[in-house]
């Protein structure tokens, strides 16, 4: 099994192709551009020394080369940062997913492989004329595994046994296409027990605000990020489209499906924030190294232990079988 890996590029660099490898050559600053430069990371004086030893993995600042090979996910959050048209053609070719982020840091854009799977228009066909009771079935697992894994969030984070018990409960309820709203009940009770009665869950945030409860939204819509990016990525290398979901359906919305997958992982970014936060100090900056390591999350796939890219592969191939030979799905635990 190839472990990949999640390049995140932070400085003013140039992206370039070398042979088969990403080449990465910073831009020439003026003094007083770096200096700024210099503050900004000065983040990295406050992590530990495993951590610099993965920032100077996953976060590439001078001139190197990396194997396309090796890499996922490209994420850019620098807008000074610039590319080939050699490279883009080459991220799509070896299966690389590109998120680039907008000046408040958050990913704006994806460029995602499209790369021709050997049975793409058959796999096609049967996702896009997909019967609407199939369609509430599929919701209804992921519902269920979302609820369930929420459950195990509470319980291997606050222990809160009484919390565990009503999720897990609410998990096993759950009508088809969900039209008994469990997701919304589960969520209501999840959140509070996660970190605190007042915290509310919103997707809107400021980066400009220091409330504590904003920190937190800001890294969990970050982790999310990261999390569809990988979601859209596998959905695409198995021959189907991340545009037609099975619940969202929001015409404007190119990730339909990925959201739609998503739903049972978010409770593993739910986890890792949880940690973050009670380790004190929360603050986005020092967050992004971690989230952007879920990658290589430890998850579980039928009682054995794989890394996430592993897992994710494996849930959307599943999914890709439901659809073809119109069978029911049964979703992992992954927490």
């Amino acid at each position: 099994m190839i472990i990949k890996r999640c390049i995140f590029i932070q400085n003013s660099v140039h992206l370039s192709l070398q042979g088969k490898c990403l080449a990465i050559k910073p831009h020439k600053l003026d003094d007083e551009v770096q200096a700024k430069n210099n503050k900004k990371n000065s983040f990295l004086d406050r992590l530990s020394d495993e951590d610099i030893e993965h920032f100077n993995r996953y976060f590439p600042n001078k001139n190197t080369t990396i194997s396309l090979e090796e890499i996922a996910l490209m994420i850019a959050d620098n807008p000074a940062v610039s590319y080939s048209s050699q490279l883009l053609a080459a991220l799509s070719e070896f299966g690389v997913m590109l998120v680039v982020c907008d000046r408040t840091h958050l990913p704006a854009g994806y460029l995602i492989p499209v790369n021709g799977y050997y049975a793409q228009s058959k796999i096609l066909n049967a996702q896009i004329t997909l019967s609407t009771p199939l369609k509430k079935s599929i919701w209804k697992r992921l519902v269920e595994a979302k609820i369930r894994e929420q459950a195990q969030c509470i319980i291997q984070s606050t222990k809160k046994k009484d919390v565990f018990e009503k999720l897990l409960n609410l998990s096993k309820t759950v009508l088809s296409g969900d039209s008994s709203n469990n997701e919304a009940l589960a969520a209501r009770i999840y959140w509070k027990a996660l970190f605190n009665r007042d915290f509310e869950r919103i997707k809107d945030t400021s980066v400009d605000s220091d409330d504590v409860y904003n920190t937190i939204n800001i890294c969990l819509n970050y982790g999310y990020s990261i999390m569809r990016s990988l979601v859209a990525r596998a959905i695409c290398s198995v021959g189907l489209h991340p545009s037609f979901g099975v619940k969202h359906s929001n015409q404007f919305n190119p990730f339909c499906f990925a959201d739609d997958i998503i739903e049972p992982l978010r409770p593993l970014v739910d986890i890792n924030v949880w940690r973050l936060y009670h380790e004190g100090g929360l603050s986005i900056k020092s967050a992004k190294p971690k989230l952007v390591n879920l990658v290589h999350a430890a998850t579980k796939l039928d009682d054995k232990e794989y890394p996430l890219m592993y897992t994710l592969q494996k849930l959307v191939e599943r999914i890709r079988d439901t659809i073809l030979l119109k069978s029911s799905l049964s979703i992992p635990n992954i927490l």
